[in-house]
């Protein structure tokens, strides 16, 4: 949802940026239905079983992934529920084009929530774009690959000055 938030400011406000940073998104955010469902009737079970580990690399410690579930069923489940049907219906791939700020895309290799090839995708879209993709991490690379995903970042906003 993040990224959708960015993208519409990219793309309305782009009088208001330097800059824009994409991670782990897409221009059109599709959500599996079952995903949908499950976090509307069975939330608890659907995050530890579906959402939790699909947001992480094979190769992701534990702990991590334990405290970010545990992060996730803080969440109030209609909140949650209310988020992924925003995402599920938010499409912008008709206005990337129109995107005039540089842009860093950061995807994970083994991101399954927001796969690479939607991170490919605006980079072929969006004129001033820079893609990095990080491998062994997901769709939580600030997490999995801290060190690369601040590098990438210092160096995105240094080019901005």
């Amino acid at each position: 949802m993040g990224g959708a938030i960015a993208l519409l400011n990219a793309i309305e406000h782009p009088n208001s940026l330097r800059g824009v940073v994409l991670v782990c998104t897409g221009a059109k955010l599709g959500v599996l239905p079952s995903i949908r469902e499950g976090l509307r009737s069975r939330f608890e079970e659907t995050v530890k079983a579906v959402v939790g580990p699909r947001q992480f690399s094979s190769k992701t410690n534990l702990e991590t992934i334990r405290f970010v579930t545990n992060e996730i069923l803080k969440c109030n489940n209609g909140v949650a529920a209310g988020d992924y049907e925003a995402c599920n219906s938010f499409d912008v791939r008709q206005k990337l084009q129109t995107i005039s700020i540089p842009v860093l895309i950061i995807a994970g290799e083994e991101d399954k929530m927001s796969p690479v090839t939607w991170s490919s995708y605006m980079k072929e879209n969006i004129p001033k774009s820079k893609l990095v993709i990080l491998r062994d991490a997901s769709h939580l690379p600030m997490l999995e690959r801290p060190s690369d995903f601040n590098r990438h970042l210092n160096e995105f906003a240094l080019s901005l000055s």
